[in-house]
């Protein structure tokens, strides 16, 4: 099975989240606004996703027939990321230390060997250069092919575009479909129409930190993929996101339920063969701040 593009870019949420809530005053705030990072910058990050495909062939005369699929793919990244290097706000230089990270396939787990590992990642343009820096055995070809995959570029899993103006608790905003597409990476197909809208759910102390409570919507539908019209092609994503409003604490909590459903016919009328795919993920995404290391 073929893994979606969006599956091998979310991870980069995890390696170089920037927090994404700015302050506000006591009855408004400003949410959705990037952070900067600093060197020296300490997390622990979890990252788990499920993605589960259905593809099936049927036709009005016969039914369904053999050649229908299901399948589904699991992810999870456990880890502690310490920010070395900086440019411009951006990070250039992350030290991963590995708890866990492994893919299972219907079931089968795939170990890529990094669990207990350390490594040093660098660069800013995509994909980053991984090295280990625990000072054991080179990276091998599978663990270097899984952060090649998951952790080699930039694009954040929790994502959305930001209102213009502070708001107060229970307020919303609109977003442009394409915009929220585009910044999760969640869907094969362009969505020009729908809609999709945002609202500032809660603001409360967690743990000491005041975190901001947002929750996303976007319903599109479309009668053309790839330019070639078809019977049914829509999207559905729900989202929600809770970040600091201290933009100097990285801490984040974050779910993205997406679902894609294209469906096409050709042929007579009676004998008309009819192709669905009906894609499903799932994202859990948590990250906290941990202690300045000692020098």
């Amino acid at each position: 099975m073929t893994r979606s593009s969006s599956t091998r870019r979310a991870i980069a949420l995890l390696v170089l989240l920037a927090g994404v809530v700015l302050g506000g005053g006591c009855k408004s705030y400003q949410v959705g606004r990037a952070r900067t990072v600093a060197k020296g910058d300490r997390y622990h990050m979890r990252l788990q996703i499920q993605e589960k495909v259905i593809w099936e062939l049927s036709r009005e005369d016969e039914g369904p027939v053999p050649e229908g699929l299901e399948s589904v793919e699991d992810l999870l990244i456990d880890a502690e990321v310490e920010v070395t290097g900086v440019v411009e706000g951006k990070a250039t230089g992350l030290r991963i230390r590995f708890a866990e990270a492994h893919t299972a396939i219907d079931g089968e787990r795939r170990d890529p060997g990094l669990a207990g590992r350390t490594v040093q990642a660098t660069g800013i343009a995509s994909p980053r250069r991984f090295v280990a820096a625990d000072g054991g055995e080179p990276l091998g070809a599978t663990a270097a092919g899984f952060l090649k995959e998951y952790l080699g570029d930039h694009r954040p899993v929790i994502s959305y575009p930001a209102p213009a103006e502070p708001l107060a608790v229970g307020a919303s905003w609109p977003i442009e479909p394409a915009d929220m597409l585009d910044g999760l990476g969640s869907a094969p197909v362009d969505f020009a129409g729908g809609t999709a809208t945002g609202r500032l759910v809660s603001v409360q102390p967690v743990d000491g930190v005041e975190v901001a409570e947002v929750a996303l919507e976007l319903d599109a539908t479309t009668d053309q993929v790839d330019g070639k019209p078809v019977d049914e092609a829509s999207v559905r994503i729900r989202m929600t996101a809770s970040e600091a409003t201290d933009r100097s604490v990285p801490l984040v909590d974050g779910t993205v339920e997406t679902r894609v459903v294209v469906r096409r016919s050709k042929g007579p009328v009676g004998k008309r063969t009819s192709n669905l795919m009906d894609v499903t993920k799932s994202v859990t995404a948590s990250m906290r701040p941990l202690a300045a290391a000692k020098p």
